[in-house]
């Protein structure tokens, strides 16, 4: 077994994809049967009805994506409040009623879907279960990184262990897609306490994107623009990050060291999660996430 836990990340991604083309007839034809519901509209009332009697603020969102520009958060919150779904009390904000009978309709008919896809046969789903709790087990305990934001939010959306084996599945994975996150954040934070400095800086570090403009088309989602990209683009280059050769940007010899012993430092931190599984078991694993996905993905007999 490699010394690396990315074959992991690879197949969660493929996983939650798989189940993503099960559940997205569903899920359409709800966002169009509930009017009104806009962006984020719809993240909004899942993680407001699974904090509560907890309120929800912005600052849930802005930790668990620091890549994105903060104000676009409270921005969205405050439409969804226009919109009925929240309402506000002293900048936090709770669920209105419409907007509570519309995530519990939405979380019993995600499961409902869920519940109906063609697994592995019950033993191995069992089985794979099992791994994927056991290295959930192992990162609560872990001391490194301290913080767990991404993570311990997932976790909150777990429906026990009554729920279809299906959906516990699908949540353990998420679980340990955002504990990735979390270990990056905090290897990068090390070096700059901005994610969208550090965005920028992986994007030209990759030859994904070499200006302002490129980074804006490319993050749209992020919320900012290409000023934002522009002077953030500035920033890196006062740090000795990148400089600008013609008309591109490119990273610096030095950075590009600092840059892959982030990753280095993620990998460390990510593979301590899998450290309380064999090099069978983890193999074993491996093999059943695999199949899982092959079975998913196959499409209905009426499909064909």
């Amino acid at each position: 077994m490699a010394s690396s836990a990315y074959w992991y990340l690879d197949l969660a991604a493929q996983a939650l994809s798989a189940f993503n083309s099960q559940t997205q007839d569903s899920t359409t034809q709800f966002m169009e049967r509930i009017q009104n519901l806009d962006g984020m509209d719809i993240a909004f009332i899942q993680v407001a009805a699974i904090l509560e009697p907890n309120p929800l603020t912005p600052e849930v969102f802005i930790t668990r994506t620091p890549y994105a520009r903060p104000e676009s958060f409270i921005e969205n919150m405050l439409a969804a409040v226009g919109r009925g779904w929240l309402r506000q009390e002293n900048g936090k904000f709770r669920l209105s009623k419409v907007g509570r009978d519309a995530a519990i309709e939405f979380f019993k008919l995600n499961d409902q879907v869920l519940a109906k896809i063609k697994g592995l046969p019950e033993p191995e789903m069992k089985r794979l279960l099992t791994f994927l709790n056991k290295v959930s087990t192992k990162i609560k305990t872990l001391p490194e990184p301290k913080n767990k934001p991404g993570f311990e939010l997932s976790q909150q959306f777990d429906r026990g262990p009554s729920a279809p084996l299906m959906v516990q599945t699908r949540h353990r994975i998420i679980d340990l897609l955002a504990f990735r996150d979390d270990v990056h954040i905090t290897a990068w934070k090390t070096h700059t306490a901005e994610g969208q400095l550090w965005e920028a800086f992986t994007l030209i570090w990759r030859d994904q994107a070499g200006n302002a403009a490129e980074l804006a088309e490319q993050l749209a989602y992020r919320n900012y623009d290409e000023t934002a990209y522009a002077a953030a683009l500035d920033r890196l280059v006062a740090c000795g990050w990148i400089v600008k050769l013609g008309n591109k940007y490119v990273v610096r010899p030095k950075a590009a060291r600092m840059r892959q012993r982030v990753e280095e430092t993620t990998n460390r931190l990510y593979r301590a999660a899998f450290a309380d599984l064999s090099i069978a078991e983890e193999a074993i694993f491996q093999q059943l996430l695999e199949r899982l996905i092959e079975t998913v993905a196959l499409p209905e007999p009426n499909q064909l």
